[in-house]
């Protein structure tokens, strides 16, 4: 059973899957990325197998079970076609799908891609862009720790003193908005998504590694043979590729992808600029 949330115009020409990040996060965090546009495009968002309200066995957590999925909420919706909207690891998850079934997807809106999957047999040049990635990271890693301490003093969450639930579930906002945002305003307010690190656990467990390899080459070459609209939105200061050097370069060697970086956005655009995530969503699903 999948926990499935329809948001937006249920009579919209055009059906967008929303696919979370994780592995093993859930899809309320992206409900504010989606509903600017709830008037005139209908959203599908739902939990993966396995994350919070879609639970499921261990042994069933495959990317083959992840594709069935989509497969069920499309033929659930009696869709001929749907577009995407993907968020980190989510935008394996679609690639995979445009993989197996390009002829059921319209375009897709990547946000917050990880380069995790990039092939260098499939791509080339990268070398001084994943150096400057690589600078760009630490540098990240330490502006997210400087993000970090500065609430923990304000808040008096010493580290050599057990904290209580109240400052735990502090601590998590103030990490979640320093790795996610770039302005981490008011993180006491912040919502926190859910994440089951089990999900990804299970998938390593129940995936071959040469299966792992695998899958990487084929996203790798669906990209580099696309023809399908993708955009690409990544944020300025988004862990993934700070700067967005290295996906700057492998970008030009995607036919129809066009990418979008945010200035002064982290991880989560459409919390530190929710404007011009709309704005370029929206472009996209026109």
């Amino acid at each position: 059973m999948l926990y499935l949330l329809e948001i937006g115009n249920p009579k919209a020409k055009q059906t967008v899957l929303v696919l979370h990040g994780g592995f093993g996060a859930e899809h309320s965090y992206l409900i504010d990325a989606v509903l600017p546009l709830s008037r005139q495009t209908r959203f599908l968002l739902f939990d993966h197998r396995g994350s919070l309200r879609s639970p499921a066995p261990d042994s069933l957590i495959s990317y083959q079970g992840f594709l069935n999925d989509i497969e069920g909420i499309k033929k659930k919706y009696g869709l001929n076609h749907l577009s995407f909207l993907a968020h980190f690891n989510g935008c394996t998850v679609a690639l995979d799908y445009l993989y197996h079934f390009p002829q059921h997807v319209q375009r897709m809106a990547l946000t917050g891609c990880p380069l995790s999957f990039i092939d260098r047999n499939y791509f080339t040049g990268l070398d001084s862009a994943i150096t400057l990635y690589k600078t760009e990271s630490e540098r990240m890693q330490q502006a997210i720790q400087h993000k970090i301490e500065i609430p923990r003093v304000k808040y008096h969450l010493n580290a050599d003193q057990p904290p209580s639930n109240k400052q735990r579930t502090l601590l998590r906002k103030i990490e979640y908005a320093a790795y996610n945002t770039f302005y981490s305003r008011r993180v006491e307010h912040m919502p926190n998504a859910f994440f089951n690190p089990e999900v990804f656990a299970n998938l390593q467990r129940n995936e071959p590694e040469s299966a792992l390899d695998q899958r990487a080459a084929r996203l790798s070459a669906t990209l580099v043979k696309n023809t399908k609209p993708l955009l690409l939105i990544n944020g300025q200061y988004d862990f993934v590729d700070p700067q967005g050097h290295a996906w700057n370069a492998a970008s030009r060697q995607v036919p129809g992808l066009t990418l979008v970086l945010v200035p002064n956005a982290g991880h989560n655009i459409w919390q530190d600029q929710r404007a011009a995530f709309k704005k370029s969503l929206n472009k996209s699903l026109k």
